[in-house]
C-alpha cells in the first residue's frame, strides 16, 4: 500500500471534508498511474497546510477525456452540480492535448476517519465512536459573556474541550475551566443545547458538542494554562463575525437567555 498526497484549493477541499465530494479526477499519468485500489490519500489544504484528510482509494475509473469521465457517473461525486461545471473547472488546468496524451482517471476513494471500530468478534459490525465537547456560557452581573483565546489561536470561544475517559460531566468542566480560566471553585451547570455531530478537520473525526450555562459561586477569572487571553464581552459583538466559531458564541448566549428568563 502506498501514500499519495493531493494539494488542493480550498474550495475542493472544503469538499472532500464535508463528504460531498468522493471522486479526484486527474489526468492518468505515470504519477497517476501508480495508484492501486487500497493505496492511500493525503489531501491538503494549499492555503492551510494544517488541515488534511486521509481516505482510501476504492476505485478508479478511466476515461479518454474528462468530459467523458464526468457523463459516467453523478456530477456531485466530483465536488459540482453539473458536468458543464465540472468540465469549466478542469479546463483552468488540464488542455485537450494534455487529456489526448495521457487518458484521465477517477480516484474515488473514501476518508479514513479516527473512530470507525470494528467489533473484535464481529467484523461485519462497526461501532462509530465521537469526540465529545463540552462548553461553558458565563454571565456576568452586567449580561457580558466569558470568552477565550486558548494558545495557538487567533479567534475567540466559549471555554470548554473535550471529556476524557473516566470523567464526569462536572469533572470534566471543573477541568477544563480551570485550565483555560482559572476557576477553582464549585459552581451550578444546566445543558442548553446538544448539536448533531460534525466533522472536524483539523482532528479527522466526528465531533459533537454539548453547551452549558454554567453559574460558578465565585466570579473570579485569569487567564489558565491553555489559554492566552480572556475577557468579559457582550456577545452581540460576534454577531455577525465572519468566523463560525465566534457567531456561535453569540448564538449559544441567546439561547441561554431564552431558556432562563
Amino acid at each position: 500500500m502506498k501514500t499519495h498526497e493531493f494539494r488542493l484549493h480550498q474550495e475542493p477541499f472544503d469538499a472532500i471534508a464535508s463528504g460531498k465530494k468522493t471522486i479526484e479526477a486527474r489526468l492518468f499519468d505515470e504519477k497517476r498511474q501508480a495508484i492501486t485500489l487500497g493505496d492511500e490519500l493525503v489531501f491538503i489544504s494549499r492555503q492551510n497546510p494544517d488541515q488534511r484528510v486521509r481516505a482510501r482509494v476504492v476505485a478508479l475509473h478511466k476515461a479518454a477525456t474528462f468530459r467523458e469521465l464526468f457523463a459516467n457517473d453523478e456530477a456531485e461525486k466530483f465536488g459540482k452540480l453539473t458536468v458543464e461545471e465540472l468540465a469549466a473547472q478542469i479546463a483552468e488546468f488540464y488542455t485537450e492535448e494534455d487529456q489526448q496524451k495521457n487518458g484521465v482517471v477517477g480516484i474515488e476513494f473514501t476518508r479514513i476517519v479516527y473512530g470507525e471500530t470494528p467489533h473484535l468478534y464481529n467484523p461485519a459490525r462497526v461501532d462509530y465512536l465521537f469526540r465529545a465537547s463540552l462548553k461553558a456560557v458565563i454571565f456576568n452581573e452586567n449580561g457580558e459573556v466569558l470568552i477565550v483565546k486558548e494558545k495557538n489561536r487567533d479567534w475567540w470561544d466559549i471555554p470548554g474541550g473535550g471529556i476524557d475517559h473516566g470523567e464526569t460531566i462536572q469533572q470534566a468542566l471543573a477541568r477544563e475551566l480551570y485550565e483555560e480560566v482559572s476557576l477553582d471553585g464549585p459552581f451550578e451547570y444546566q445543558a442548553i443545547l446538544v448539536e448533531d455531530p460534525r466533522y472536524n478537520v483539523a482532528n479527522n473525526l466526528y465531533q459533537m458538542r454539548i453547551t452549558f450555562l454554567v453559574k460558578p459561586q465565585h466570579m473570579t477569572f485569569t487567564p489558565g494554562a491553555d489559554s492566552d487571553e480572556i475577557t468579559f464581552v457582550d456577545p452581540l459583538k460576534f454577531k455577525d463575525s465572519a468566523l463560525i466559531t465566534e457567531r456561535k458564541i453569540y448564538e449559544y448566549c441567546e439561547i441561554a437567555r431564552a431558556i432562563h428568563t
